[in-house]
C-alpha cells in the first residue's frame, strides 16, 4: 500500500520515472551456482535466488529489490532494468549448506577423441574429427524432503562446441547455459556429466598412420556403400 501525501505534479512534456504496478507474474525460488560462488568464504556455495518474468506492459526500472516470502523479510538484491517480457534473476543470499564443485576433462583445442571417415576420393580421405569436453558438476547437501534444484553457471568452451544430449530444462546464455543438478528428495549428494563436442573437417591420405584404423572403422559399419 502507497498512502501519497500530496498530489505529484509533472512539467508538460517532461517524464517520471515513478511506476506503481500491481500484478502477479511467474516466478520461483531457486539456487544459482556461477563460478567464484557467492564471494569470499563462500567460493562453494550458491546463490539463493529469485527468478521471475517481467509479465506486465512495463520496464521495471534499476534499483534494489526486497524479497518476502511466508509474511517475513528474507533479503534484498539489486537489479538492472527489466524489460517487459524479459526473465531477471535476483540474488538474495548465500546458501550455506548447499556446496557445489565441478571438474572438467579435456580442454578446448586439445587432441580430437574421434575421427569417422565421410567419403574416400582417388586415395584421399575427407575424415570428421570430434573433439569433446566433458565437465562433471556434483552437489552435496543435507537431505530434504523435497528436491533442492541450482543452476550451475557453466561457460561454453568455444564459439564452435555444443552440447551432446543438453539436460531437461537448460538453459542458453549469450555465453555459457545454465544447467539444472538436483538434489532428489532423500538424497545427500548428486553428480552429473555435462558433454560439449566440436566438429571439423579434415583431409587424410589412406597412407597416414590412422589411415589403417580409420578404414577398419569404415568396414565394419553395416551400412557400407
Amino acid at each position: 500500500r502507497f498512502d501519497l501525501g500530496q498530489r505529484v505534479s509533472l512539467p508538460d512534456g517532461s517524464a517520471s520515472m515513478v511506476a506503481l504496478v500491481n500484478q502477479q507474474v511467474p516466478g520461483e525460488e531457486t539456487f544459482l551456482f556461477k563460478p567464484g560462488g557467492s564471494g569470499k568464504g563462500y567460493e562453494q556455495n550458491p546463490y539463493r535466488v529469485v527468478r521471475f518474468k517481467n509479465d506486465t506492459d512495463f520496464v521495471l526500472e534499476p534499483g534494489p529489490i526486497s524479497i518476502y516470502a511466508g509474511g517475513s523479510f528474507v533479503g534484498e538484491g539489486l537489479s538492472e532494468a527489466i524489460a517487459s517480457r524479459d526473465m531477471a534473476t535476483i540474488p538474495f543470499a548465500v546458501e550455506p549448506s548447499i556446496l557445489v564443485r565441478s571438474s572438467v576433462d579435456g580442454y578446448a583445442g586439445g587432441a580430437d577423441d574421434e575421427l569417422k571417415i565421410v567419403k574416400i576420393v582417388r586415395g584421399v580421405m575427407e575424415v570428421e574429427s570430434f573433439h569433446k569436453i566433458t565437465t562433471t558438476w556434483t552437489l552435496e547437501g543435507k537431505a530434504s524432503d523435497k528436491p533442492q534444484r541450482v543452476l550451475a553457471r557453466q561457460t561454453r568452451a568455444g564459439d564452435a562446441y555444443t552440447l551432446v544430449d543438453p539436460p531437461k530444462d537448460t538453459e542458453s546464455l549469450a555465453d555459457g547455459y545454465f544447467i539444472p543438478v538436483v538434489l532428489a528428495p532423500g538424497q545427500t549428494k548428486a553428480e552429473l556429466k555435462v558433454v560439449e563436442r566440436t566438429p571439423s573437417k579434415i583431409s587424410l591420405t589412406i597412407w597416414d598412420d590412422q589411415g589403417a584404423e580409420l578404414l577398419k572403422q569404415l568396414l565394419a559399419m553395416p551400412s557400407l556403400d
